[in-house]
């Protein structure tokens, strides 16, 4: 909290506020189903229009919408600048995520952490998010002022997270393989293709495949979520 939100980021976000009454009132002349919703009128009633009440109410309530969002950005953006995520200018720090750099940032926490082969996937997985986020259509952004302003940080940082789970899942299968019937796929050549995590990922899939109804229903006993 000491560290002051980056606000003079949020510039071109700004014309978010920028809007007219008259803007509202055609978009609730054009959607009638959508005026109902926000007042709660009757659909008889909102042929005769909003009232200046309702009108004034429902355009303070976007006014304060919008900046308890622009709040919420202003510090998300501090926050990631902290951690190094973002450049000051709110630009994709790319350079963070190298494989010398994870690797140090991860040692010694053990686990997937201290095995070099998962940090050099991850590693090549946040480059692959950078090159999706710097490569999209620039007018797809800008059909928005909050994508024009944040959309490749928005892409970089969804595909991040995905990606995250999904090799944490697989290191899960790896690591599951060679503890409980001690195969690994970094030894034993499977003729499968990817790297040893592609590889243990596709062998367990097929293990599953095979199993015999019984080993199914054990299985399912152990691992899958509670019927109750």
């Amino acid at each position: 909290m000491s560290v002051s939100a980056p606000l003079e980021l949020l510039e071109a976000v700004q014309q978010l506020n920028e809007i007219e009454m008259s803007d509202v009132e055609e978009l609730l002349k054009n959607n009638p189903s959508l005026a109902q919703l926000i007042t709660g009128r009757k659909k008889r009633q909102v042929d005769t229009g909003l009232t200046d009440a309702e009108m004034t109410k429902l355009t303070d309530n976007i006014a304060t919408q919008k900046e308890h969002m622009l709040t919420k950005i202003s510090n998300l953006t501090c926050v990631l600048a902290q951690m190094e995520i973002l450049t000051p200018t709110a630009d994709i720090n790319i350079e963070a995520f190298s494989f010398e750099n994870m690797k140090e940032q991860l040692k010694g926490y053990g686990g997937a952490g201290d095995d070099e082969d998962f940090v050099r996937v991850l590693t090549n997985s946040y480059s692959d998010c950078y090159d999706i986020s710097e490569s999209w259509p620039q007018k797809n952004l800008d059909r928005h002022p909050l994508m024009q302003a944040f959309g490749r940080q928005h892409i970089f940082l969804n595909c991040m997270h995905k990606m995250e789970e999904k090799l944490c899942y697989k290191y899960q299968a790896y690591m599951g393989l060679k503890i409980f019937h001690g195969l690994d796929t970094a030894v034993n050549n499977l003729e499968l293709p990817g790297d040893k995590f592609d590889a243990a990922t596709a062998a367990l899939m097929v293990m599953c495949e095979n199993e015999t109804d019984e080993e199914k229903f054990i299985n399912k006993f152990f691992w899958s979520r509670s019927d109750m």
